[in-house]
């Protein structure tokens, strides 16, 4: 299943997800539910929107999805570096808002990550000051 939420309206995901494999950008979304973590076959996390430029933060526990293919659109903070360990598979990875703070966690991360092929990293917008 696939889903694509861009109505303004849309805050939140619902608690139950269902058996999804895809889930792509909802525009208003600026957090994913704990939920998300109870879907052990998804492929696929794609948060990002190139036209609006948001993040999405993931909860604690994002490495437990192990079968994750491609994660992009993610917030750069919160220890996200410490759950990419785990996610050995992921092909493509796309991280927003990095920090000086969290940029040397998150690139020995992605030094292991034998699969990557595809990388897009964004620094936070004061990082170079």
């Amino acid at each position: 299943m696939f889903v694509l939420c861009s109505a303004p309206m849309i805050e939140c995901l619902p608690d139950e997800l269902g058996d999804l494999i895809h889930l792509r950008w909802c525009r208003q979304l600026r957090k994913l539910p704990i939920e998300i973590l109870h879907i052990q076959q998804l492929r696929h996390l794609l948060m990002s929107d190139r036209v609006f430029g948001g993040e999405i933060r993931v909860p604690k526990g994002i490495g437990t999805l192990v079968n994750l293919h491609t994660l992009s659109g993610i917030y750069g903070g919160d220890d996200i570096a410490m759950e990419l360990i785990a996610l050995t598979q992921l092909r493509e990875l796309g991280v927003k808002r990095v920090s000086a703070d969290h940029a040397s966690e998150l690139f020995a991360a992605i030094k292991k990550m034998e699969n990557l092929t595809s990388l897009s990293l964004e620094a936070e917008e004061n990082y170079f000051d």
